[in-house]
């Protein structure tokens, strides 16, 4: 285990996977885990990536990506669909790790590449996910947000729960995370790239914003068009930095309830734990890194927020946070580690009484990530409580 490359990563935000030997576990290996793969699948991998080498990175996770999309056409031409769902769902999250590996090289046409093939992947197992499914797109100042809505199984009208990442997320990840949890509890899912995220990013140029207040209203408005869907139950369902978007979109009246996981007041130190150590000061800083692959991954960061160079980030990053605030207008599930306590209180006390912290401890398996290292807990507390509320 000591001489695996990984160090911990958020699905969706810059990652610097080739930092580090020691390995708790990451919510990359989890991800991979919660859409059938093993971790013993992803350790053989991982054991494949040459030490500090980007490059080997993504062509180990893409060539596990595309075995894994072959075997799912393999089973699904069996009409094994169970196992052609996932392993679809297992290409999908691979194709993510790959593109990862990127944001520490210079831009070329691989970063296409990789969104391409999420998407087709994404696209073959939707079928197989929930009885209807389809392709959205939400408008936004001039431009179209786009996504997937998947339906639940029961009849009638359903909560619809939107799932939303973090920097450079791809929407498709998020089914894997949470989405059959979801589904199960009967709601209707949305993945959406936003501003900053997938399709949004990188085919529109749409960078990241921080008020996602104006993106959730956006995202309520349409929605309600949506067929089968229960115009007064939108629920936001925030991951990684996507926590802290949440957070914002709780201001609104058109929301009913949000997932923070975790609740993030602000986000510089979150991103820069997962930058090459010789990047991370300049988040506060502005100061340009030594090394090659810490200038890629701020250059990626910033095109990534729309910042005009990496020596523009620290401001960038000023806006991505909670104070000044409006109460919350949604009931929103502070989803808190013991590591964030502090951070979740004082969160708490910004929101106002329709925040709820949901306490997890390490005596219980729970660790810093409970959806990732104590999944059953997360959605006792969690995903049921949710459920609860927009009945």
């Amino acid at each position: 285990m000591t001489d695996n490359p990984l160090t911990w990563l958020a699905p969706g935000d810059i990652s610097w996977p080739l930092a580090g030997r020691s390995t708790p576990l990451p919510d990359l290996l989890t991800a991979l885990t919660q859409t059938g793969g093993g971790l013993g699948e992803s350790l053989a991998v991982t054991g494949r990536i040459a030490p500090d080498d980007p490059e080997s990175w993504w062509e180990q996770w893409r060539g596990e990506a595309h075995r894994n999309l072959a075997r799912a056409e393999y089973a699904l031409a069996r009409n094994s669909r169970t196992s052609a769902s996932q392993g679809y769902l297992r290409a999908v999250a691979q194709g993510a790790a790959a593109e990862r590996g990127l944001r520490l090289l210079p831009t070329d046409d691989r970063r296409r590449e990789a969104a391409a093939f999420i998407r087709d992947a994404f696209r073959r197992a939707m079928p197989l996910l929930a009885p209807r499914t389809g392709e959205v797109l939400v408008p936004l100042n001039g431009s179209r947000l786009p996504g997937y809505l998947l339906h639940p199984k029961k009849r009638g009208k359903s909560p619809l729960a939107w799932i939303t990442l973090g920097a450079g997320s791809f929407a498709e990840e998020g089914f894997g995370l949470l989405g059959q949890a979801l589904l199960d509890r009967g709601f209707a899912v949305l993945l959406l790239d936003g501003p900053g995220q997938g399709r949004s990013l990188r085919e529109n140029g749409l960078p990241l914003r921080p008020d996602w207040e104006t993106v959730a209203r956006a995202v309520a408005a349409h929605a309600r068009h949506f067929p089968g869907i229960r115009r007064d139950r939108i629920c936001v369902l925030g991951r990684g930095l996507g926590g802290h978007l949440a957070l914002r979109a709780a201001t609104r009246e058109e929301i009913s309830a949000v997932v923070c996981d975790p609740p993030l007041h602000g986000v510089h130190s979150w991103l820069a734990a997962g930058l090459p150590p010789d990047g991370r000061p300049a988040l506060w800083s502005g100061h340009p890194p030594g090394s090659a692959p810490a200038r890629h991954a701020l250059d990626w960061l910033a095109e990534t927020l729309g910042a005009d160079d990496p020596a523009a980030l620290p401001a960038a990053l000023d806006a991505y946070t909670l104070d000044g605030q409006q109460r919350a207008a949604a009931d929103a599930l502070l989803v808190t580690p013991e590591e964030m306590a502090d951070q979740a209180r004082r969160t708490a006390d910004i929101l106002g009484p329709k925040a709820r912290i949901v306490p997890f401890t390490h005596d219980e398996g729970a660790g810093p990530d409970p959806l990732a290292l104590a999944p059953h807990l997360f959605h006792a507390r969690v995903t049921d409580t949710l459920a609860d509320l927009v009945r």
